[in-house]
């Protein structure tokens, strides 16, 4: 028992199953060592475990192909307030199409609770994007105070700019002589990217 919660003291026959589904299933999408290991403590403790779940995530085939190298940033804190007040938004690829004929990954992150949205996309149009800031931004947390996006056409629009002016949302587009502005939503998409690439080695269409 560990701060009041109880943990299962794993037989060393049940490790290798339960460090496959911490580390390589579809909810865990291959997390480095220290997102694993704080997964697993929660729930479970054996004897040198913290080496036995490092050894297995540094052995893991899919990340040693696709963990991309770690590099340091500087920070460059934006101030909030609250939850969904401001709104970082990104889009990802072209990617291979899938067999549904998706080929953007539309992201976008909670600068307070770093709460993420994601949804695969046909096409980067103008109103696809307005779609999910309506569907899956306004209509399921309420309307954030600020968006930020780059300027890209999909962004940089009569539409988008309608769609902020009727919500009264404040429009924030990211100099690209500053990119780094919209920081946590990259660092966000490259997460993503990387646990979607492990997942489809075989088959980049699923």
């Amino acid at each position: 028992m560990t701060n009041g919660l109880k943990r299962r003291v794993l037989r060393s026959w049940e490790k290798e199953a339960v460090l496959q589904q911490a580390h390589a299933s579809p909810t865990s999408a291959h997390f480095r060592v220290a997102a694993t290991t704080k997964k697993l403590k929660k729930r479970f403790w054996w004897p040198n475990m913290f080496q036995e779940i490092k050894e297995f995530v540094e052995s893991c085939d899919a990340c040693q192909r696709k963990n991309p190298a770690v590099k340091s940033q500087p920070l460059h804190p934006i101030k909030v307030t609250g939850p969904f007040d401001r709104i970082g938004i990104d889009i990802v690829g072209r990617l291979p199409k899938s067999k549904r004929g998706n080929q953007y990954i539309i992201v976008a992150v909670d600068y307070f609770t770093k709460w993420p949205e994601a949804r695969a996309i046909e096409d980067i149009k103008a109103s696809t994007v307005a779609q999910f800031i309506f569907e899956d931004i306004i209509a399921r947390h309420g309307c954030p105070k600020e968006i930020q996006t780059d300027r890209g056409r999909s962004f940089h629009n009569l539409l988008i700019k309608d769609l902020c002016d009727r919500f009264h949302i404040k429009y924030i587009p990211v100099s690209p002589y500053h990119p780094q502005a919209n920081g946590m939503v990259e660092r966000l998409n490259g997460t993503i990217c990387t646990a979607i690439a492990k997942f489809v080695q075989h088959d980049v269409r699923e």
